[in-house]
């Protein structure tokens, strides 16, 4: 079958066809389901012999961990890099980090969707991984969620004046940002960056900034 050509971090580098598996099989386990999907069907596509799997893989198991692995630490990387761009300012900050969940979950859709949706088929310790990652960005977005309510950025609060729930809060947004990517189509109306660019003003209108304070905070960045 033809594979794909959507551009992703995961594609082969250096013609590695270790790579050029995990590709494969990232496509596969995102339009068939991993527990549906055999090996065979993997090298076909590849177009390697029944067999071959296990000079690069000791199991389709294995395969499907590296490709959580790998996606994992890939959105880490991001996000910890747009946190950065934030330059310790928090609406800054939350716009740069929804910024690029939205964009890396549209984008890379097919490993972020394989990854959320399979890694339960891990054994335990390295399902435990892919929690811990999701569980590490999590909190990091609670963090920028309570330093900007600490410095009065952020208006986080119910009809009632309750305050609002950071943990709760934190994964509404993620929620959104990671929710992008089951229904983006590269071929539709706009891009993963201009979806990506909506969702952050989304993102910092739910944390209650002022429409001037996210002109001011998108107008910062490079075109």
């Amino acid at each position: 079958m033809a594979m794909s050509t959507e551009e992703s971090f995961a594609s082969p580098s250096g013609g590695s066809t270790r790579r050029q598996i995990e590709t494969v099989a990232a496509e596969l386990f995102y339009r068939r389901g991993y527990g549906t999907t055999s090996v065979r069907e993997i090298l076909a596509a590849v177009g390697m012999t029944p067999g071959a799997l296990y000079n690069h893989f000791r199991s389709k198991e294995e395969l499907l961990y590296s490709i959580a692995s790998r996606t994992c630490a890939e959105l880490e990387r991001q996000l910890a890099a747009a946190v950065r761009r934030g330059g310790g300012e928090p609406a800054r900050e939350l716009w740069e980090a929804a910024r690029t969940m939205t964009e890396f979950h549209t984008t890379y859709r097919m490993e972020a969707v394989v990854t959320r949706s399979e890694s339960a088929r891990l054994p335990l310790p390295q399902a435990t991984e892919v929690g811990d990652s999701e569980r590490r960005i999590r909190r990091e977005f609670e963090r920028m969620l309570e330093q900007g309510r600490e410095r009065g950025v952020f208006r986080l609060s119910l009809p009632d004046d309750r305050p609002a729930d950071i943990p709760v809060t934190a994964k509404a947004m993620l929620d959104l940002c990671i929710h992008a990517g089951l229904w983006f189509r590269p071929e539709g109306r706009l891009s993963a960056e201009e979806i990506a660019e909506q969702y952050g003003v989304l993102v910092l209108q739910a944390a209650g900034v002022t429409h001037a304070e996210i002109q001011s905070v998108s107008a910062s960045v490079p075109r």
